[in-house]
This record gives C-alpha cells, structure tokens and sequence, in this order.
C-alpha cells in the first residue's frame, strides 16, 4: 500500500506534526509513506534518517482571520486567497512532475485547513483521506478563504477523520457529511512516558505546546499571582513551548508585574518531555478550543494530575473529580481555587493522576491509534 501523506506544518513537533510523526513510526513497516511537508523540519529530517521518502512542497492554507475593518477584511481576504490559489498551482505543477500517482493508493491530508489533497485527488483520482484535526473555528478563531470551502471538502473527500467526538460532532453540525466521519483518538508513545514520581518539595506545574493566546497561559499566570502568599511559596509553573513574539511579552509583563520570576518559568521547546513530565504534579491545558489535546493525553499518561479548561474535547478526555479537574475557561478566581483545593490536598492530587494514567496507557497509544488509521486505509483500498 502506498500513502501519499501531505503533513504541512511549521516543521516543529507541535500537535499535528507530533501525531504523523506517530503515525509514520508506527506503520512505515507495512505502509510505502511518500511524505510532503510544506516547510524542511523534523518530520523531513526522520523520514531522512528512516529512507521515507520525502519532499518539502510550498503552500497556504485556506484560513484566515478576519479583520474588523470590512474594506481592510475585504482586500485581505483576496490577497490571501489568490496567493493561496497561486502556490496550490505551483504545488500541484512540482508534484506532478516527482510523483507517479498511477503507483499512489492513497491521498492523506495531515490538516483540515490543506486543500492540496482535495485538489490532487480531483486530479488523479486516488481515495482522498481527510484528518480534522481542530475544532471548526473557535480554537484559532479563523475563517475559510474559499467560498463554500465545506462543500469543497465534502465533494473533494472519501473519508474524514476527526480526532475526537467532540471534533466529529462540531464539523458535522457545522456542514461536513456525517457519513463521511469516523473518530480516531490521537495517540501518544506511552511507552516512553515515565510515571511522575510526586516527590517535590513544591508543587510543580506544566504547560505544554505552543505558547500563545489560544493556548491560555496567560490565565493560569493571573490566577497564580492571585494565591494567597503560603501557595505561591508552595507553587513552581513551567510553560514550555516556542511562541508568538508580540503574546511572549504579553506574559512576560504579567510575569514581572507580580512578582513571578522565581515561580513562572518560560522553557522553551524541548524535545524530551516524555522523560521530563515525572518530575511534575500537575498538567494544564486552557486551550479556547482544543480538539484533542496530545498534552492533556501525555499528563494523563503520566500520571500528573490534570487540570483543564471547561471547552473542546478537553472534558471528552478528563471527567471532573474522576480523572482530573475541569475549570470554568477563562473564570480566573476559578482556576485560582482549584488550583489550591489541589496543592492542599496532595492524597487527591496523587489519586487523580493515578486514575488518569490507567485510562491513557489504554486508549490513546500510537499504536492503538495507527491500527484505525491502517483500517481506514485499507477499507478504501478495497473500492479504488
């Protein structure tokens, strides 16, 4: 079988990069990948160093976010648009010309916001698999370039799979073809994942993944400057993750103003925190829209305790007093109570990350998770 897998991305192990990244080492024994990425970054250098064969290929996504200025919307909306459509010729052109598609089974798009498989698929007639990976729009909070860009997934699709029910559910009520969906949860290298060891001398809290607004960690900063003097002695947060320039000295401002040098730490990306989570308690995610949330499902693993925002597929995952904490998004007294119920409560804390490593290391392995995926395959192999 051979899988024509566009992954696109910013080429850093991030939520969807993460989850092919998976999905390649899990099945590149029993599936010829070809892997297009639309920037050079560490998917291309795994493939390289596993002889996948791989090319970077330039492209736009069909998203943007709408400017409330109607004449400035109007004239971004176009520009946007037209050097989408130009680069998608481009794209289409360059592929053409290094891949034999009479030898292509399957087209895979890693991303919603990624037409090219769509428009490959028209061109070649080849099985067009389609990962919804995010939320329709209230995570990034962006709108589509193309006019009924819905109906040109669903013309331009065989199958769609969403990342969670929540995901399905979202997509489906906004437009995409029920039928057309199945749900396939993200999976994570348990195996990797060391048990947290809970024996710090201060609570020890983590955030993962991209650090900007949508992620939330400007909240869980304001709700930690508003502890009471005994927790925030008691209290150490580390946020890591590469971020957006302009929302990085939005928190740093926060950070200072309060006080917080010596307890808020910004990290940084790190490629190894599948052995640095043991050294926490706690793991957040505040994420506006999270469709799944790979972090939520490595602190799970873990076996930290997790707090999370009361949106997405964040309460799909973790069921409030079971298996983790659901907070009010947004509500920073809040996230400031819950926060301190648990530092003063260090049996609960335990209990739940205990509860919750269970559960993970059943459902959400990778390799749980390439056996769907390989079923999707093959279920469209059989009508090709």
């Amino acid at each position: 079988m051979r899988v024509l897998y566009l992954i696109g991305g910013s080429g850093r192990l991030y939520g969807s990069e993460m989850v092919a990244l998976n999905l390649l080492k899990q099945l590149s024994d029993r599936v010829d990948f070809i892997v297009i990425t639309s920037c050079y970054g560490d998917i291309n250098k795994y493939c390289e160093k596993n002889k996948i064969e791989n090319y970077v290929v330039n492209t736009s996504f069909y998203v943007y976010k709408k400017e409330e200025n109607k004449v400035v919307d109007f004239f971004k909306h176009k520009y946007r648009l037209i050097n989408a459509e130009f680069k998608m010729i481009c794209a289409v052109k360059k592929i053409g010309k290094i891949i034999d598609f009479n030898t292509v089974d399957i087209i895979h798009s890693n991303l919603s916001r990624d037409l090219l498989g769509a428009k490959l698929s028209s061109i070649y007639k080849v099985p067009h698999i389609w990962y919804i990976q995010e939320m329709y729009k209230s995570h990034y909070q962006l709108s589509f370039l193309k006019k009924n860009q819905l109906d040109y997934m669903n013309d331009h699709s065989q199958q769609f799979i969403a990342i969670s029910n929540t995901v399905a559910n979202d997509w489906i009520n906004n437009g995409i073809l029920k039928e057309k969906v199945t749900t396939v949860y993200n999976g994570i290298e348990v195996k990797k994942i060391q048990i947290a060891k809970h024996n710090n001398n201060k609570v020890k809290l983590v955030m993962l993944g991209e650090v900007c607004e949508a992620k939330g960690q400007y909240h869980i900063i304001k709700a930690i400057a508003r502890l009471n003097q005994k927790d925030r002695n008691n209290i150490q947060f580390d946020i890591f993750g590469n971020g957006q320039n302009g929302y990085l000295e939005e928190i740093t401002a926060l950070i200072n103003e309060n006080n917080l040098q010596e307890i808020v730490k910004l990290k940084g990306y790190s490629d190894n925190m599948a052995d640095l989570l043991q050294e926490y308690d706690i793991g957040i995610n505040n994420s506006r829209g999270e469709g799944f949330g790979l972090s939520t499902a490595e602190f799970m693993c873990a076996g930290l305790c997790v707090m999370c925002a009361d949106r997405g597929a964040n309460v799909e995952l973790v069921k409030n007093n079971i298996n983790g904490i659901i907070f009010q998004y947004g509500n920073i007294n809040d996230i400031a109570f819950q926060l301190s119920e648990l530092m003063n409560n260090k049996q609960k804390l335990v209990q739940l990350g205990y509860t919750a490593s269970e559960e993970a290391r059943t459902k959400y392995s990778s390799e749980i998770m390439a056996e769907n995926v390989e079923r999707v395959y093959k279920s469209w192999l059989r009508t090709k």
